[in-house]
């Protein structure tokens, strides 16, 4: 499952679960490693597909000579920000995947197929789509690349959309600050570092974990497969958070909806410490549970 810890610069193999963020800076970059992304995929038994926008490049991936196997994929729908539209197509193409001998799927995204449904996303619905894509991802164990092109989208969004991605490849990879993806277990990982610069992707990050139960396929389950009324943030790989990371945590958590309990595992020191400074640990509205 993705981690953001293996070495894209090595290009390690991708495992089943990871959902990587690519910001592609070039074309040549963009046949470079979409032919290591599909080559991969085909060495380790995956079933590989290609999505892309009607003029984008991904349509060139699927004319590679040494990867017969692959498959186009057009966009799912004309509401295009629909993850749980895309996840049902992917479970299913899993199960057949699997069916047929395959180690599972592996899709290559290139998400300029979102530019054919304008307006332009935003930031907020770009974390959410992401990110409930990512859980289901993680759920089914698909690998699925998103490949944003720096030219046609926002280059201060797509730098915080790649923030919730466990994984990313590519030549502009600086360090995004924090990351926050599913782990399949209805646990949240984050790790790194939050403050004033991406505290917006992080605010809508968690947002959209406490709201994940929404979805028109039910709420988000326990390993159990009982209903979850618990989110569970793992914070062992957070290195720092500063007073508006600590804020926007405890916003989020009173904003959110009724039932659900919000639950802090391996909280560093230094954060419970803060977290008792700034008396979250006594705000009735805040009710975060920090455990250590």
């Amino acid at each position: 499952m993705g981690t953001g810890t293996r070495d894209a610069v090595r290009l390690d193999p991708l495992q089943p679960g990871d959902h990587v963020g690519w910001i592609v800076g070039s074309a040549e970059e963009y046949e470079r490693l979409s032919r290591w992304c599909l080559a991969d995929g085909a060495r380790a038994g995956d079933k590989l597909f290609v999505l892309g926008s009607r003029a984008g490049g991904a349509a060139r991936a699927t004319h590679l000579p040494e990867l017969p196997e692959h498959t186009r994929l057009s966009p799912l729908r004309s509401d295009a920000l629909d993850p749980d539209a895309m996840g049902q197509v992917f479970a299913r193409e899993t199960a057949a995947a699997c069916h047929e001998g395959y180690r599972g799927v592996r899709v290559l995204a290139d998400m300029e197929w979102l530019l054919d449904h304008p307006p332009a996303p935003t930031l907020e619905t770009l974390v959410d789509f992401e990110l409930r894509l990512g859980r289901m991802v993680a759920e089914m164990g698909a690998i699925v690349v998103c490949a944003y092109r720096a030219r046609r989208f926002d280059p201060g969004t797509v730098a915080q959309v790649m923030c919730v991605h466990g994984l990313e490849i590519g030549e502009n990879r600086p360090d995004r600050g924090f990351r926050m993806w599913s782990n399949g277990q209805n646990v949240w990982e984050v790790h790194g570092e939050v403050d004033l610069s991406n505290a917006a992707a992080f605010r809508a990050a968690l947002e959209t974990a406490l709201s994940d139960g929404d979805s028109p396929d039910g709420p988000a389950r326990e390993p159990n497969g009982d209903a979850a009324a618990t989110v569970r943030l793992r914070l062992s790989g957070l290195r720092f958070i500063d007073v508006t990371g600590m804020r926007t945590l405890a916003l989020a958590a009173q904003s959110r909806r009724p039932g659900v309990r919000l639950v802090v595992q391996a909280a560093p020191r230094k954060f419970r410490r803060w977290w008792e400074l700034l008396g979250y640990d006594q705000d009735g509205d805040c009710g975060v549970e920090i455990q250590a």
